[in-house]
């Protein structure tokens, strides 16, 4: 369940004494995901043939890497009232990495229009997958030279 296969054999602890000795025995699963996600380990308690529910354990899976690659896109942008910017698309090629990605943000530095519920910011994957940042937002206030971060460990 939750990410964790193949449990091992069940264990036998002996009488307990409540507040008493703590009492331990090795047991082994096989965990199923990637590095970063969280697996749910759900131990059945029985005293004989009298359950005693159950407990749930959320176990991280492997330590994700702290390395921070940062790709961009330098060129300005110009962004009129009515059509496309002056660079559309605007690529940001990312190269050099491996494994999966735990944690993605894109930011757009100094952004300026008169209307910002007009833009429609698109972030587009290596495979055309596609999420869409920003559509009509802003109520048509003007902004100007703001920066602003869509961070996906938000939504997690």
């Amino acid at each position: 369940m939750g990410g964790i296969t193949l449990p091992g054999a069940a264990q036998t602890y002996g009488g307990l004494t409540p507040g008493g000795a703590s009492v331990s025995r090795p047991f082994t699963f096989t965990a199923n995901g990637i590095c970063g996600d969280s697996l749910m380990a759900v131990l059945q308690l029985q005293d004989g043939g009298n359950s005693l529910g159950l407990v749930t354990n959320f176990i991280a899976m492997g330590k994700p890497t702290s390395a921070t690659n940062n790709f961009s896109n330098s060129s300005a942008l110009t962004i009129p009232d009515f059509g496309a910017a002056s660079t559309y698309p605007s690529p940001i090629n990312v190269t050099g990495l491996s494994g999966n990605a735990t944690r993605v943000t894109a930011t757009l530095f100094g952004l300026s229009h008169t209307s910002p519920s007009d833009l429609e910011i698109l972030l587009v994957g290596p495979g055309g997958q596609t999420v869409l940042l920003m559509s009509d937002a802003g109520d048509g206030v003007p902004i100007s030279n703001v920066t602003l971060t869509f961070d996906d460990l938000k939504w997690r």
